[in-house]
């Protein structure tokens, strides 16, 4: 059995193709992506049993404060 594993892809389009195509080469059995798959900036914060999904050119701190519209980026 051939194990493929990698991590921190954060939607990189062209490292996705190159791993789907070496999949292919090597006729890979299992791949294991492990974490970090979304494109850097994409946060999923939660309040009330919603799901809000947020793009930010930043790295976001205080979180939980986002959607009471208190915090702001940071770099």
């Amino acid at each position: 059995m051939k194990i493929f594993a990698t991590a921190d892809i954060h939607g990189n389009k062209s490292l996705i193709y190159l791993i789907r195509e070496m999949i292919k080469k090597e006729e890979i059995d299992l791949l294991v992506i492990a974490g970090d798959i979304a494109p850097k900036g994409l946060y999923q914060l939660y309040k009330n049993g919603l799901r809000y999904d947020i793009r930010s050119m930043f790295p976001l701190r205080n979180r939980e404060h986002i959607l009471e519209g208190s915090a702001t980026p940071h770099m």
